[in-house]
């Protein structure tokens, strides 16, 4: 089963662009490496760092970083090169306003506070390891793929009404336990049955993302279509502590407690609709975006010459595929 948490980020934003710096995108992207001149040390000989008065070199560097994050920089060079030239065949300029406005969404995304939202970000970048050149090479890929759909962007009225209900619907906080089998969903349920706390069963059963946090999920909506229908349509005939019967998601079961609800603050009708059609606009923007960036890097010729690259983006590739 897909784990039920909504990514908070959306997911174009998981495949970090890197290092090659375009000043738009209304020219194809230049080549990154030239001859090195005469007399000039080669780069594998560039020293990154001295430990205890030995001089650690790119010789020694370069393949360990190769082989720990080489396949997925190099995906990301990929994508950003192909968007790049995506833009230029499109005569698709990329301005700086727009990168920024790239940022924004994702800030606006974490949270509504300005202050919460950049400590959030700054979390977001540590974790996945984002410097500043990967970052700002990730918005410009943003930027260029968001670009490149929108003449293809129709609003889809029951987006509108999901993003409706997000903003001014009721929200259900609950905890859940996901298991394997209906056997492992009816031990759970006897033991809660028993006393046992759900948080605790939940910690130290469930398969969900959602299990170190005690099951915890938070702020669901009838039409959050972040979650399947099956947990939603429970979550919302529960009274608050109530406790579910096993529930089958996909190919596991479920067990659900309802916490509390709450209800957002009314929104004039204008601005709700504004705000409402922004959302499912950005959603629709979101999976055409995906759906961009994996046709271009299907379609791309790609040839590695380092092995440890090579390794690094076969092994991903891999798991991916799982």
């Amino acid at each position: 089963m897909t784990h039920l948490n909504p990514p908070r980020v959306h997911t174009t934003l998981a495949a970090i662009a890197t290092a090659a710096a375009f000043g738009g995108c209304a020219s194809e992207p230049a080549a990154t490496t030239a001859p090195a001149a005469a007399g000039t040390a080669a780069p594998a000989s560039a020293p990154v760092a001295v430990i205890d008065g030995r001089v650690l070199d790119w010789r020694g560097f370069g393949p360990l970083v190769a082989e720990a994050s080489g396949g997925p920089v190099l995906e990301e060079v990929v994508l950003e090169w192909r968007c790049a030239s995506e833009c230029a065949k499109a005569g698709i300029a990329v301005s700086a306003d727009l990168v920024l406005a790239e940022e924004r969404r994702v800030l606006e995304t974490l949270d509504q506070d300005p202050d919460r939202a950049m400590q959030l970000l700054q979390s977001l970048k540590a974790r996945q390891g984002l410097g500043p050149l990967r970052w700002q090479a990730l918005l410009r890929r943003n930027a260029m793929l968001r670009a490149l759909v929108a003449q293809d962007i129709v609003l889809d009225e029951a987006v509108v009404e999901q993003a409706r209900d997000a903003l001014v619907g009721a929200r259900r906080d609950a905890r859940l336990i996901v298991v394997a089998d209906l056997v492992a969903a009816e031990r759970v349920r006897q033991a809660l049955r028993d006393g046992a706390a759900f948080p605790e069963l939940a910690a130290r059963m469930s398969l969900d993302a959602s299990a170190p946090r005690g099951g915890l999920v938070t702020g669901v909506t009838r039409r959050d279509a972040g979650y399947p229908s099956s947990f939603r349509e429970a979550l919302f005939t529960l009274a608050p502590n109530a406790v579910s019967d096993p529930l089958l998601v996909e190919d596991r079961f479920m067990i659900v407690q309802m916490l509390t609800e709450n209800m957002p603050p009314a929104i004039e009708a204008s601005e709700l609709d504004r705000r409402a059609r922004e959302r499912a606009r950005i959603a629709q923007e979101r999976v055409a975006m995906e759906r961009l960036a994996d046709r271009l890097l299907r379609t791309t010729s790609l040839s590695i010459f380092d092995e440890a690259t090579k390794n690094s983006l076969d092994r991903m590739r891999t798991e991916r595929a799982r």
